[in-house]
Formats: structure tokens, C-alpha cells, sequence
């Protein structure tokens, strides 16, 4: 009899030992959640409502145990079952695993998820801040444009020395006033002095040099038309880029994981997030990055806080599903042992 006594305080101590490692996880999951939303909500509220559930859904586990146990008189032992899966479900099912898979996942993860969503974004941002992929595009359509009026000025030049119509004639206009239209100015004209090669060659050069300045003087238009990023926006980059430095800093100086840090990462990545997406059309992204980017109101920091974001993102395959299904399985195992101290500590005798 004592030694059963004895075993009854040992299940006891091992069901709140557990219990406190369960309601502990949960309350993590809940007061970063908390944290990301800016809620007001005391953490001690949060504690007594999860040892309420834990303790809620560890009694009915007993009365699933109590219903199905032959050799003790249960009371409806049908509706105690029902009872008992019903409780399981709601206090269980649907809040301490989901809530404590999530906060030991998260403290697995969320320093690696949080510097390669800092350092990525940052890489966008310096891109965004120069420019960079409206810079190439300019340089790319520049030049074809160029390529554009020197073919015609070719053209214009092979039918000057045409041996059937040599000179400037009615053919040659034709290819200057296709000039004029590409350039959107009209180029002055130029006759020679006398009909002969010499005089023909003159008045080449002449146009030649015309068309130079006239594309000098475009480019210089062509470029003030794409200039997007303003100074004002460089402004703001720079001053996100420095938020994001450092929020990295913290980051690598940190011992253990620490939540206000991560929230402050959240807070940083969802602006710049905003205005990497603004601005998307200056950026050239890397495989799936722009539908990562794009519409996206949370970061994949963000993400990591809420409980809820992550579980969808498990079901979606976003994000690592092995890792996630372990701290799952040991989360299980975490609430399980615990119901199994707790019926043994609080079984019936007969």
C-alpha cells in the first residue's frame, strides 16, 4: 500500500514536471503571437488559461482512460468516452500541440529563417537603392534604339553612293524624313556644294555629327524618363537597409533566442518587404522570389511568430517538413507522457 502511495507521488511529480514543459511551449507560441499583433495581454493571463487547458484536456484523457477500464464502476462510461474525445479535441487537439509544436520548431529555426530573410532582402534593397536592374534594362534599350537610327543613317548613306542614283534625291529624303520621325526632331538639311563624291562624303559627315549630338542630347532625356528611385526613395532605403544591419547584429549576438529581437526583425523585413514589392518592376528576382515579395503583407520572419502561419505553411509545403513533423512528434510525446502520469496518479482504485 505505501509503495503504491509512493508510485502515486512519483506520477504526481512527473505529470506537473511535464505539464510545465507543455504549458511553457504554449505560452511561448501565445505570447509571440501576442507580440506580433502589439497586444496589451499580461503574459500571467496567458499562463493561467494554459495550465487551465493543459489541466482540462489532461482530465479528459482520464475519462477516455476510466471509460474503457473494465475492473472500475464509470458512471455512463459511453458518454464519459464521448466526454473525454470531445475535451481531447478542443483543450488538446486544437491548442497545446499545435501551440507547442510551433514554439520548439521555432526555436529550432527561426535564427536561420530570420538572417537569410534579413540578408536577402537587404540584397534587394542595395539592388533597388542603385538601380541596378532599370540601369541594364535602360543600357539595353538604349542601345537598341541607337542600333535603330545608325542603320537608318547607314541606309541613307548606301543610297547616296547608289551607282543608279547618286546624291542626295527623292530617294535620300525619303530616308531622312524616316530619320527625322526616329529621332522626333527634324534634322537640318545639308546640300552639297557641287554633284561629286567628294561633296557627297562632306555632307555624310555633316549628318553624321548631327546625329551624334541629337542622340546625346536624347539620352540624356531617354534616362531622365525611367529615373524612379528619387533621391527620396534612396533616403528610405538606406535607412531600411541600416535597420535590417542592425537587427543582424543582434541577431549573431545572441546567446539564445530572443523573441523582442525576432519581433523587431518582423517589424523591419515588413517594411522593406512593402517597398521591395512597390518597386518590383525595378528588380529582376531570383527562381520563386517575386511570388515570395510580391503581396506578400508578412515576411517569412513574420511568419515564423504566428502559430497559425506556421501550421498553414506546413500544409503548403513552405517550409522544412521534416524538422517540423519531428518537433511534432516529440511535442506528442511532450503532452502524452503527461496524460499517462496524470491517470496514474489520479486512477481509480475500484
Amino acid at each position: 500500500m505505501e509503495q503504491r502511495n509512493y508510485l502515486k507521488v512519483f506520477c504526481a511529480i512527473a505529470f506537473f514536471a511535464f505539464a510545465a514543459v507543455s504549458c511553457w511551449a504554449t505560452v511561448e507560441s501565445l505570447h509571440l503571437l501576442l507580440s506580433a499583433k502589439d497586444s496589451s495581454i499580461p503574459v500571467i493571463f496567458v499562463w493561467i488559461i494554459t495550465i487551465g487547458f493543459f489541466f482540462i484536456a489532461s482530465w479528459g484523457s482520464k475519462m477516455i482512460v476510466d471509460s474503457l477500464n473494465s475492473h472500475v464502476y464509470t458512471e455512463n462510461p459511453g458518454l464519459s468516452l464521448a466526454g473525454g474525445i470531445f475535451i481531447m479535441i478542443i483543450f488538446w487537439l486544437l491548442m497545446s500541440m499545435p501551440t507547442n509544436t510551433h514554439t520548439l520548431f521555432y526555436k529550432d529555426t527561426i535564427r536561420d529563417v530570420a538572417i537569410r530573410d534579413l540578408q536577402k532582402t537587404e540584397d534587394y534593397l542595395r539592388a533597388l537603392e542603385n538601380d541596378e536592374y532599370a540601369q541594364a534594362q535602360i543600357e539595353k534599350d538604349w542601345s537598341l534604339y541607337e542600333k535603330e537610327v545608325w542603320g537608318i543613317y547607314q541606309r541613307f548613306c548606301n543610297e547616296v553612293a547608289n551607282p543608279s542614283r547618286p546624291g542626295i534625291a527623292e530617294y535620300a529624303e525619303n530616308i531622312l524624313k524616316e530619320l527625322d520621325a526616329k529621332l522626333g526632331v527634324k534634322i537640318g538639311r545639308v546640300q552639297p556644294r557641287s554633284n561629286t563624291v567628294k561633296e557627297w562624303n562632306k555632307v555624310l559627315e555633316i549628318y553624321r555629327s548631327s546625329i551624334s549630338n541629337l542622340l546625346e542630347q536624347k539620352k540624356q532625356e531617354y534616362l531622365c524618363r525611367y529615373i524612379v528611385i528619387t533621391p527620396e526613395v534612396q533616403e528610405k532605403i538606406k535607412r531600411n537597409r541600416k535597420n535590417i544591419s542592425i537587427v543582424l547584429n543582434d541577431i549573431h549576438r545572441m546567446k539564445s533566442i530572443n523573441d523582442q529581437v525576432m519581433v523587431n526583425a518582423g517589424i523591419v523585413l515588413s517594411e522593406s518587404y512593402s517597398m521591395i514589392n512597390q518597386y518590383s518592376d525595378h528588380l529582376e528576382f531570383k527562381d520563386s522570389d517575386q511570388q515570395v515579395y510580391a503581396g506578400n503583407s508578412l515576411s517569412k520572419t513574420e511568419r515564423m511568430l504566428s502559430v497559425w502561419d506556421v501550421w498553414m505553411d506546413f500544409f503548403n509545403g513552405k517550409i522544412a517538413r521534416g524538422k517540423f513533423v519531428f518537433w511534432m512528434i516529440i511535442s506528442i510525446l511532450i503532452d502524452v507522457a503527461g496524460f499517462i502520469f496524470f491517470d496514474m496518479a489520479f486512477k481509480k482504485e475500484q
